[in-house]
Formats: structure tokens, sequence, C-alpha cells
């Protein structure tokens, strides 16, 4: 009736509220006009930017890391942590890039966002240096948003990455043609801020190792994601007098220094195992 069901919609009310909280963007969804079509679909566009600018500016957020959700979560959680990633892209219209720009989404699996830079309001042409700035500012932004609204699904994986590229008008060479290529350059540049962002992470890690004395209990000193042992030789360089313990096994020398080991072997090559155990 409607006085028991006047009692239960705001339970039911409530619940859907602590769903949306959530993911708070859900609230704010962009309307099917503002969603971000294939880049390949707004070349003309693109191509009078160039026209009138002489240059395209380009912002490419790669979210191909995210994919890792979909095989640790699934489908769904997938999708809605890239739902997640899409609204905050889109707000980033009118805050950290300008409301003319215009945003697209790669065309080979929408596993990146490009953001096409509009004609400039202000005199002169528009720089490299605008444009690493503007990466910066957005990789900043996007990465803290993601890990407060996503946290449970993130883990440790890689942080959003965005690279930028600049290309200049050519009448010679078709729009298509300039695009594709600006993206690509931008692909690249992907690539070398990535390596970047690695190269600076083992730095901090070396800084960690080498500021205070550091002592390795059964297993040396390892990047984890190269398996590349970073070892006596190359922390010991900058603090001569670091400490680096290593207690393996099987001794430090020996035919079976190098092999595996762990309580069983110990106790079955001792013979205590033996007597543990049960006959029969």
């Amino acid at each position: 009736g409607g006085r028991p069901g006047a009692q239960r919609g705001p339970r039911r009310g409530q619940r859907a509220s602590t769903t949306v909280n959530l993911s708070p963007l859900r609230r704010e969804k962009a309307s099917p006009q503002e969603a971000p079509v294939p880049y390949r679909e707004r070349v003309e566009d693109l191509r009078r930017v160039l026209s009138q600018q002489g240059s395209l500016g380009l912002l490419l957020i790669d979210t191909s890391t995210l994919a890792q959700i979909e095989h640790q979560y699934g489908t769904a959680v997938f999708e809605k942590v890239m739902g997640m990633a899409r609204d905050l892209v889109l707000e980033l219209k009118g805050h950290e890039v300008r409301s003319e720009d215009i945003i697209c989404i790669n065309d080979r699996g929408g596993d990146a966002f490009l953001v096409f830079f509009a004609p400039k309001r202000r005199e002169g042409p528009l720089r490299s240096a605008d444009l690493k700035a503007a990466a910066d500012r957005v990789e900043s932004h996007l990465n803290r948003k993601l890990v407060r609204l996503a946290s449970p699904y993130l883990g440790t994986l890689r942080r959003v990455t965005v690279g930028f590229a600049l290309a200049f008008y050519n009448p010679l060479v078709m729009p298509e043609r300039i695009v594709s290529r600006l993206v690509e350059e931008a692909w690249s540049c992907v690539h070398v801020q990535r390596a970047r962002h690695d190269l600076q992470n083992r730095c901090d890690l070396q800084e960690v190792l080498l500021a205070d004395q550091l002592s390795t209990v059964f297993q040396p000193v390892v990047d984890l994601r190269t398996r590349r042992v970073l070892g006596y030789e190359a922390l010991s360089a900058r603090n001569p007098g670091l400490v680096y313990g290593r207690m393996p096994g099987w001794g430090q020398e020996g035919p079976i220094a190098q092999a595996a080991g762990h309580d069983i072997n110990y106790i079955a090559l001792s013979g205590t195992l033996f007597h543990l155990g049960r006959q029969g």
C-alpha cells in the first residue's frame, strides 16, 4: 500500500545514495553530447584548429594500465573504474584545460583519452613548454582523484601517464595524416614519461636505502618489477659504511649455496622430519 511503501522509500533511497557515494562523479555524469568519440570522427574540427592556429597541441592520457582491473575484479568493476576515469577527464574542461578544447578517445580500443588544444585566446603560438606544464598538471590531478575514488581496485597499479605532442600545419599534407602522426608522437612521449617515472622511483628507493644502514635477512634487495638485484656493490658505491647482511639457508659457498631453502628442506636433510612423521 501507499503508507508502507512511503516508509520503505527512504531506506531504498538511502541504499542507493550509499552506492552513489562510492563514485560521486556518477551524479554529474556527462550528457550524451559530451561523451568523447574516436578522434578520427573530429578530424574536420581539428583541421580548422590547425589552419586557424598554424599548429595543434595534444595531451594523451594513457589509461591502459587500468586494464589489469578487469583481469583481477571482472568486467563490471573495470567498466565502473573506467567510467570514473572518463568523468574525471570530462571534468577537466574549464579547470585544468579550457572549455573549448576537444576531448576524444583513442580509436584502438578506448585505452586513452586525447585532449586537443583549441586556439589560444592570447597572442603568441602554442609552445611545447605550455603542453608539458599542462600534462604535468593533468597527470597529477587525475592520479590524485583516481586514488581517492578507486583505491580498493587500484592497489599497486602504475599511475595514469600523460604524454604530449605538437604538430604544425602543412597544406601539402592531409589533416588525417598530421593528426595520426601527432597521436603517434604523443604515445612515444607516454613511453618516455613512464620510463622516467620508473627511473625516479628506483632512484628514490636507492636514496632511502643509502640514507641509513641496511640489513637484509634471507633475501637480497630486489626491484620487484624487473627482478633486478640491487646488490652490495651498487648500494655501497655512495655509502661505503653500508651494512648489507645476507643469510641464505645453505651458506655463502658450497655446492648448493645458490639453491632455494625452506624450513622443510632443512629438517628433511637433517633427518628431523623422519622422526616427526608417522610410519606407514
